[in-house]
């Protein structure tokens, strides 16, 4: 080889390296694929073949999934209902009576739009209008109150979102002997569990207040201390609904049994989350000193729960309702224990479960179905859920699975038989963590409980 070959390769060499570590950079250059979002994972078990569950439920539809109007149709309908008021309007004042449910009709073709802005002063005069014929605090404003605070919950407006509760809750003190305020106690309480659960989920949601008490410097509360305030307001309101429910016995509005179900989800939430929600617990260094103050306070929100559960089966029985009602009472209460690991009180409730039934007349058989039923019973049950075959198609995918229970409930084994396709490996490893913290309710067959049972369940998930 010449020198000027040499030269010639020598050259070509450093001009590949060159190339090399140009397009090395231009590799580095481009970035790295999002990491998945899995912040709003959910799992719910699907209802299996041949039974029956009342608690079906499918995740919120997203705003192109929703089932709405068309924009041409709620166009028509709004200009119709403009219309409607002005002739209303022209015909007897604008403080007619009759003016309010037309304006409410309209913010809520609005709402429908996704017009918030519209609707909430749509709704305020409305509200102004019930108030000018019926008197200031008339309940008959509440359906405007309640529209304005979803508007407003759409906005993301939370700056008057507080003030547009204290106008419901106003109205509710107005009015105690008004059967219908339990509602609005019983809406405002699930609401505030709902905005605690959220946070939990999603800790970049902002719980952070300013407080003013008794005309001293703001108090600036952390996330944690504010959502423990915010689950003490919401059992404020359930006490209130528990209250009215019992007073005035309206089959109207929530139910006793709806109410305490409520109250009870208020105290597994804060117990759920001892760790995040208690400042002394989270505080505590001690390898010794957190684990028994966070007893301490489950111990104590076990012990409310179970006044919550005697409570509904006192008034059951004052109620004459059938024994069949009370052993499923008796049923969710064995529960209540389990969840809290006191595997002895919970087996002795169930026990009086049975022979209540027994006692009532149910035969072998019933008593099996009502202990054995074909759809495995996730704890709490007011927690569970299931899908049902016409709400699958909602979910992102489905994971196919073996689980092995002790006699406790508790997972002891876990293995994937099947998932859809593209289901991510993270969700999988979510939902083995997600199945060995869960709660099964322990089977009853022949004469004793199974001590170690087999479930093949599908697992619908979302994110």
């Amino acid at each position: 080889m010449t020198r000027r070959m040499r030269r010639v390769t020598r050259f070509a060499a450093i001009a590949g390296i060159i190339m090399l570590g140009a397009m090395g950079r231009g590799a580095a250059a481009y970035p790295p694929p999002p990491p998945l979002d899995l912040s709003h994972l959910e799992f719910v078990p699907a209802l299996p073949a041949g039974a029956s569950v009342a608690a079906q439920r499918a995740p919120s539809p997203t705003s192109a999934e929703a089932q709405k109007p068309e924009r041409a149709e709620l166009d028509k309908a709004i200009n119709e209902q403009l219309d409607t008021i002005q002739s209303e309007e022209n015909a007897n004042g604008k403080y007619s009576k009759d003016l309010a449910p037309e304006l409410l009709s309209l913010a809520v073709l609005y709402q429908q739009r996704g017009d918030h802005i519209l609707a909430i002063p749509v709704l305020e005069r409305a509200r102004q209008i019930i108030r000018y014929n019926e008197g200031l605090y008339s309940l008959d404003q509440v359906p405007m109150v309640e529209r304005a605070l979803a508007s407003r919950d759409a906005l993301h407006d939370g700056s008057v979102v507080g003030d547009t509760e204290d106008q419901l809750l106003e109205l509710a003190r107005k009015n105690p002997s008004d059967a219908r305020v339990a509602d609005i106690y019983y809406e405002l309480a699930n609401r505030h569990v709902g905005t605690v659960e959220k946070f939990l989920t999603d800790p970049s949601q902002d719980l952070t207040v300013t407080l003013n008490v008794d005309g001293l410097a703001p108090h600036r509360e952390t996330p944690e201390e504010t959502a423990l305030t915010t689950l003490d307001d919401a059992r404020d309101n359930y006490a209130q609904a528990i209250r009215s429910v019992v007073r005035h016995r309206s089959p109207d509005g929530p139910s006793l049994t709806d109410v305490e179900i409520g109250l009870v989800h208020s105290y597994y939430v804060e117990a759920q989350n001892v760790n995040r929600l208690s400042p002394l617990a989270a505080q505590t260094s001690s390898r010794l000193g957190k684990p028994r103050y966070q007893e301490g306070i489950r111990a104590a929100l076990h012990e409310r729960g179970v006044e919550s559960y005697w409570r509904r089966m006192r008034f059951s029985v004052k109620a004459d309702r059938h024994e069949t009602e009370i052993a499923a009472e008796q049923l969710e209460l064995g529960d209540w224990h389990l969840v809290f690991d006191n595997n002895a009180l919970a087996f002795a409730t169930y026990r009086n479960a049975r022979l209540l039934l027994e006692r009532s007349g149910a035969t072998p058989e019933e008593v099996q179905k009502f202990f054995s039923p074909l759809s495995p019973m996730v704890l709490p049950t007011f927690t569970a859920g299931f899908v049902g075959p016409d709400q699958a198609a909602a979910y992102r995918g489905y994971i196919d699975t073996a689980i092995t229970l002790n006699d406790v409930g508790k997972s002891t084994r876990f293995d994937v038989t099947g998932k859809s396709p593209q289901t991510p490996d993270e969700v999988v490893h979510r939902l083995k963590r997600y199945v060995a913290e869960s709660r099964f309710r322990p089977r009853f067959e022949g004469d004793g409980w199974v001590p170690e049972d087999h479930l093949s369940l599908r697992y619908y998930y979302t994110y």
